[in-house]
């Protein structure tokens, strides 16, 4: 699996599979945290 941790992807994720990424962000308890991605599809 790829893992991602650069400039472009500031919050640590893992590519799952073809059509699944994991965000690994912490939240504290009873808060919430936003985030906002942008895929791009290519065919």
């Amino acid at each position: 699996m790829e893992t991602g941790d650069s400039p472009n992807h500031p919050i640590p994720t893992t590519k799952q599979d073809a059509n699944t990424i994991e965000f690994k962000v912490e939240v504290p308890a009873k808060g919430d945290v936003e985030v906002t991605y942008t895929s791009l599809y290519n065919y």
